[in-house]
Order: structure tokens, then sequence, then C-alpha cells
């Protein structure tokens, strides 16, 4: 899991046909890959559609914080509706 400190990352996902869906499309502030936390395997690529840098979250780290920290904890469930849909990126997901 990563936050974007600055640039522009989407996350796509090939699709059967040979094209991609954008899952999200982040900029600075925004958490990437937050949706795979308690995953066990690979969903989608992120790439950086201009320069851009990221501060790495351990997921280990973040869990065991959900755990011990209720604040936190009610914090994460409170954007969990954002974490449901394709994020940022305008009408169109599809390429």
């Amino acid at each position: 899991m990563h936050v974007v400190k600055q640039g522009r990352i989407h996350l796509v996902r090939p699709t059967p046909h040979g094209g991609e869906l954008i899952l999200q499309c982040a900029g600075p502030g925004a958490l990437l890959a937050e949706a795979s936390l308690f995953a066990t395997r690979y969903h989608c690529d992120g790439r950086a559609e201009v320069a851009s840098d990221t501060l790495a979250i351990r997921a280990a780290s973040f869990v065991e914080r959900l755990g011990h920290d209720a604040a936190f904890a009610r914090w994460w469930a409170g954007i969990s509706p954002e974490r449901s849909r394709p994020r940022g990126c305008g009408p169109n997901f599809w390429r």
C-alpha cells in the first residue's frame, strides 16, 4: 500500500480482450492499492502517468494498527465505501 506524495498514478487491470480497466487515478495525498491490503494474489499494476513519488506502508504494520487503535480503525471503516468503486478517473475507465 502507498500514499502518493506527488504525481499521478493509475492502478490498471488488463481485460480479457487486451484492453485495460483503470481502477484508480491517485494524486497527492491519495491512498494507493489499499483494496489489496488483505489480498493474497496479484490484482493490478500501478503505473506512474507523470513523475511520481510515494510513501510505502507495510501491510502488516497497517493491519496491526487496525487491531490496536480504535480511532484508526474507525477512520479506515469510514473510507470503506470509497474503496469499493473506481476512483478519480472521470467517467471513462475503459481503455
